[in-house]
């Protein structure tokens, strides 16, 4: 993030740090700050990522499954988890554990909403009781604190745009974590947006919305059907037979979750992101 940062510095950005965007007019291209300062421009490229902006809420009363809930824990790292990113599956859920640059282990759980009805704890007990190899990772130990986000909809795209609003990341297309390609998304969707507003202005933001949500539609389907999958006993026993019997699967099933580039020059395949898998 801060070389990312820095690098848009240097190409002349203005970075403002200790403001908070409260609230967005997209009618006027404008955002408040949470110190009541605002701040108006050509185009607004919304980049909260799964977090909603007064004013620019997504729009969630078609969808059938209540939004689920994510959770993030620092746990203390271990040797063995060097170069490997683990998957916990779960009722309801998964977890996804994997070592940090100072050397604790991050732990990141999405979990349905029902299963909350007791409270973190309770259902941390029950996670681990449901995946004892977590349990043997996080020693029987509670996390001291949780990081929490209600309503992630796992799945949503938006379905169009105005003059001027360019919604990118989690903004535009929410990809199930277990297909562990957000940030790529993220990254994809900033700068084909940018390079969109390069070419055509404000106006340019109601087709490249368009264009993202067709790109994003069946990566984001098999992600899905891949989540549901994994949420419950007869869906995850059958995944985990065949990742057995044949592993590759796991690398088809990650690339199908990417979003392609889109076609140019009468080409007859379209290029697969750069980004790698995770």
């Amino acid at each position: 993030d801060e070389a990312l940062i820095a690098r848009a510095a240097r190409a002349g950005a203005v970075v403002q740090r200790g403001r908070a965007v409260r609230a967005a007019d997209p009618a006027a291209r404008s955002i408040r700050f949470d110190d009541g300062g605002q701040l108006a421009g050509d185009a607004l490229f919304l980049a909260t990522g799964k977090h909603e902006l007064r004013g620019l809420a997504r729009d969630l009363t078609a969808r059938r499954e209540p939004p689920c809930v994510g959770f993030r824990a620092t746990l203390p790292g271990s040797a063995d988890l060097t170069g490997v990113i683990e998957m916990h599956l779960f009722d309801g859920g998964y977890a996804g554990l994997l070592l940090q640059e100072d050397g604790t282990a991050n732990l990141c759980l999405s979990v349905a909403r029902d299963r909350l009805s007791d409270g973190a704890p309770a259902l941390m007990q029950a996670i681990m009781a449901e995946a004892p190899h977590l349990a043997r990772r996080m020693a029987g130990n509670m996390p001291p604190s949780f990081e929490a986000i209600a309503g992630v909809p796992y799945g949503w795209r938006a379905a169009a745009s105005v003059p001027g609003l360019f919604r990118i990341g989690d903004q535009g297309a929410v990809i199930a974590s277990l297909a562990g390609d957000g940030i790529a998304i993220a990254l994809h969707s900033g700068t084909s947006a940018a390079q969109a507003y390069l070419r055509g202005g404000a106006q340019a933001a109601m087709g490249w919305q368009d264009q993202w949500r067709r790109r994003s539609r069946r990566p984001l389907a098999i992600a899905e059907a891949l989540r549901h999958g994994a949420a419950g006993p007869w869906g995850r026993g059958l995944l985990m037979r065949l990742l057995g019997l044949m592993p590759g699967l796991g690398v088809q099933a990650a690339l199908l979750t990417r979003i392609s580039a889109p076609r140019t020059g009468g080409r007859k395949s379209a290029a697969r992101s750069a980004h790698r898998p995770g």
